[in-house]
């Protein structure tokens, strides 16, 4: 597996600072350069001094290909085109430079394993097209092979040559399209919305948050809960995870979007969380899976005659499980 690039960039204000005449002046604390980044490799970059999303402008010179995602004091970079860029955090007059250098290799996080991954996750516009494609199947992708559940899809084109399909939804809420080649089968779960694109407040995972899942039971045994939180502070401690639970055929899956952020930041900041639930689950074996944005793990959920449940699942760097036997 690819180590992720992460870097974390923190102000140090006691030792850095210049002394300035004018509050117009930039005061540039410090420039760091990273190297070998890969095209499209995303890059996390943490502009910390007790500041908030609102009061940092990010920018990256040229800006061709380059993708800035901001969240609360994070941002995720990302570089389709190889070369070398600048890319500025400023903050009222203080600014932090880094210079990042983007070699001519394509970042690869999927290798040979089949997956299947969606243009967009998050914040799908009524009528907009969002591209699935199907990564290393066993056999050729028919249109047959596609199953797209929830109300008001429309297809707008298939390549059996290509493993993609284009679809749009009319209609807002969770969309689940699931791919199966014979051998390997996989969800992915989208999030449509009829809110205005302009609205910040839905956000992606910051890149590599990882998740937390505490596992309960309800008194009577029935009902298996999942408290989950992120590893991150986002905005305010009433940000919510964006998830959905489904239990379609005895076939248990949750899915992550992102977060639900509050529209300013508060003064008091905790992880965001949310809760979801499965009832009156068969006794045996069922399959379960965890969609987390464009990755799927999978593993299975045992409840035995006397209402133990073991839930069998390989935690790893995006999402651990805390205890499996319940």
């Amino acid at each position: 597996m690819k180590k992720y690039l992460i870097i974390m960039l923190l102000f140090f204000v006691a030792s850095c600072k210049k002394e300035t005449t004018s509050t117009n002046t930039i005061d540039n604390l410090f420039t760091e350069t990273k190297d070998n980044v890969q095209r499209n490799e995303p890059v996390l970059l943490s502009f910390g001094n007790n500041t908030t999303a609102q009061t940092i402008v990010w920018k990256a010179l040229p800006n061709t290909g380059v993708s800035i995602n901001q969240v609360a004091d994070y941002a995720t970079v990302s570089f389709a085109n190889a070369g070398q860029y600048t890319v500025t955090a400023l903050n009222g007059n203080k600014q932090a430079t880094y210079i990042v250098n983007v070699i001519n290799t394509l970042y690869d996080d999927i290798g040979s394993k089949f997956r299947l991954t969606a243009s967009k996750i998050l914040n799908v516009q009524i009528n907009q097209d969002v591209d699935f494609t199907v990564h290393h199947p066993a056999k050729s992708i028919n249109w047959s092979d596609w199953t797209i559940a929830g109300t008001g899809s429309t297809v707008k084109g298939y390549s059996a040559n290509n493993n993609t399909v284009t679809i749009s939804f009319q209609t807002a809420g969770e969309k689940y399209v699931t791919i199966t080649d014979g051998t390997n089968t996989e969800t992915r779960t989208i999030w449509v919305t009829d809110v205005p694109a302009t609205d910040k407040t839905n956000v992606p995972f910051i890149f590599s948050d990882a998740l937390t899942i505490v596992p309960t039971l309800s008194t009577d045994k029935k009902t298996l809960y999942f408290t989950t939180a992120t590893g991150y502070n986002y905005q305010c401690n009433t940000d919510k995870i964006i998830s959905a639970a489904d239990a379609t055929n005895n076939n248990y899956k949750l899915s992550y979007g992102g977060v639900t952020m509050a529209s300013t930041p508060c003064l008091t900041i905790t992880q965001a969380s949310c809760i979801n639930s499965f009832t009156n689950m068969p006794l045996g074996d069922a399959p379960f899976s965890i969609n987390y944005e464009n990755k799927t793990f999978t593993g299975s959920i045992n409840r035995s005659a006397t209402d133990v449940y073991t839930i069998t699942f390989s935690n790893n760097y995006l999402i651990n499980i805390t205890q499996k036997v319940l």
